[in-house]
C-alpha cells in the first residue's frame, strides 16, 4: 500500500483543487475490497467544515486539523509541522503539497527531513506576484532542488510557470502531468435531466441560459461576465445568467447586477454540491478568467455538451473539443455577447467519448495514479 499525506488541498469552498481531490479519491476507492492507497489530509487547525469532508470520510480518508497558518505565525507553522511529522512520519511514504504558487514549501521541507518522498503539485498558471513573493518563489525553486522529489501539474502551462526551467529540467524524470479528471457519467448530457432541472428552477425551455462556475474573486472575472450578459440581453431579452459559487466579491457582483437593473435575469445559488445538474439546465458556459492553471470548470462544461467560451488567459490545454471557443479579454463585452449569440441554434450532443479520449475520465485513473506513485518511490 502507498500511504500519502496531502497539504493545501481542502478548504470550505468546492473549488478546483477540492473537486480534483474528491474525483481522485472517488476513483482510487471505488473498489472498497481492494485498497492500494491510503490518502489523508493535513489542514489548518480551524473548525470550519471542509468541502467534500463527509464524502472523504466515507472513503476512510483522515483529516488532521493540526497547524497554524504560515501567514498567521511563521515559526508556529514550522513548529506545528515538525510536531505532526514527529508523530506521523512512519505512517506515510509520500507527502504532496498542492500549490497555487510556490511561495511556501515548508510542508515539503519538513516532510523531507523526516524521510518522506515529496511532491509539489502545481494547480495554477499565474498568480500576481509582488517583489516579496517573487523572491520567495525564486528561493523555493532553489530549495526544491534538494527538498522536492517529484513534480505534478494540471497542465504544461502550470508546470512551466510555477516550477521554472531549472527545476523542471533537473526533475524531468519525475515530472508528471496529472489531468483534472472528472466523473464523465454524471456530467453526460441528458434531455430528461435538463427538463427536470429547468422545471425545478421555473425556466422556460426557450429561455437562453448563460452559466459560470467558480469562486467570486478577481481571478474569475465575473464582474466582466455581468457586462457580457448585459450586452447579451440586448440581443435576447429572454435570457438568464446563473453563476455557481461564492466568494469575497459576491456583494460587489450583486451591486453591479442591481446597477444594470437585471436582477430578475440573474440566479446566484451560491456553492452547490450538484454542479452537474445545473449544467444540464444551461445553454452556454462563459469563463472569462484572468488566469487559470487549467480551468476544471471548462472541462466539466464540455463534458456536459455546452458551448463553452473561455478567455485567452485560460491555458489552451483546457480546449479539448470543437465546442470550446477562445475570446480575447481585450475584446469588449459586446463582442463576447455577439460571439455567444452565434451558437444559439446549436443542437447539444453527448460529449462523453470525446472527453474520455482526451484523458479526463476519473473512472479510469487508478492504475495511472499507482504507477506514478511507485515511480516517485523508486
Amino acid at each position: 500500500m502507498v500511504r500519502i499525506i496531502e497539504y493545501g488541498a481542502l478548504t470550505a469552498t468546492r473549488g478546483g483543487i477540492e473537486s480534483y481531490i474528491y474525483n481522485q479519491a472517488e476513483c482510487l476507492f471505488k473498489d472498497k475490497n481492494k485498497k492500494d492507497i491510503q490518502l489523508d489530509f493535513l489542514v489548518p487547525n480551524e473548525g470550519r467544515k471542509l468541502a467534500y469532508e463527509d464524502e472523504l470520510d466515507k472513503y476512510g480518508c483522515k483529516i488532521y486539523r493540526f497547524y497554524r497558518r504560515w501567514k498567521d505565525s511563521f515559526w508556529g507553522h514550522y513548529i506545528d509541522l515538525y510536531h505532526f511529522f514527529k508523530l506521523h512520519h512512519k505512517d506515510y511514504d509520500i507527502a504532496i503539497g498542492n500549490y497555487l504558487d510556490l511561495q511556501n514549501i515548508n510542508f515539503l521541507i519538513v516532510a523531507k527531513l523526516f524521510g518522506l518522498k515529496t511532491v509539489a503539485h502545481a494547480h495554477n498558471a499565474y498568480v500576481p506576484r509582488n517583489l516579496k513573493y517573487k523572491i520567495l518563489v525564486f528561493l523555493n525553486r532553489i530549495l526544491g532542488l534538494f527538498f522536492i522529489d517529484g513534480l505534478f501539474a494540471c497542465s504544461p502551462s502550470a508546470a512551466k510557470w510555477m516550477f521554472g526551467n531549472l527545476l523542471m529540467t533537473l526533475k524531468k524524470n519525475k515530472y508528471f502531468q496529472i489531468n483534472n479528471r472528472i466523473n464523465l457519467e454524471i456530467f453526460r448530457f441528458s434531455p430528461d435531466k435538463r427538463k427536470k432541472m429547468r422545471t425545478s428552477l421555473n425556466i422556460n425551455e426557450n429561455t437562453l441560459v448563460i452559466g459560470n462556475s467558480g469562486r467570486m474573486v478577481d481571478q474569475k472575472n465575473q464582474l466582466f461576465l455581468i457586462d457580457v450578459f448585459y450586452e447579451y440581453l440586448k440581443l435576447n431579452k429572454d435570457a438568464l445568467l446563473i453563476i455557481l459559487g461564492d466568494g469575497i466579491l459576491k456583494s460587489v457582483i450583486i451591486q453591479k447586477i442591481n446597477l444594470y437593473g437585471i436582477e430578475r435575469n440573474v440566479i446566484l445559488p451560491g456553492n452547490v454540491s450538484n454542479v452537474e445538474d445545473w449544467l444540464q439546465a444551461i445553454d452556454f458556459f462563459v469563463f472569462p478568467s484572468i488566469y487559470e492553471g487549467l480551468g476544471m470548470s471548462v472541462i466539466e462544461s464540455q463534458a456536459a455538451g455546452l458551448q463553452t467560451f473561455i478567455s485567452d488567459r485560460v491555458p489552451s490545454d483546457a480546449n479539448i473539443s470543437d465546442i470550446c471557443h477562445c475570446i480575447s479579454l481585450d475584446m469588449p463585452a459586446q463582442a463576447w455577447a455577439n460571439e455567444i449569440d452565434r451558437y444559439k441554434s446549436y443542437t447539444r450532443k453527448d460529449m462523453h467519448d470525446i472527453i474520455e479520449k482526451a484523458g479526463y475520465n476519473s473512472s479510469t485513473c487508478k492504475d495511472e495514479y499507482l504507477a506514478i506513485y511507485k515511480k516517485i518511490l523508486e
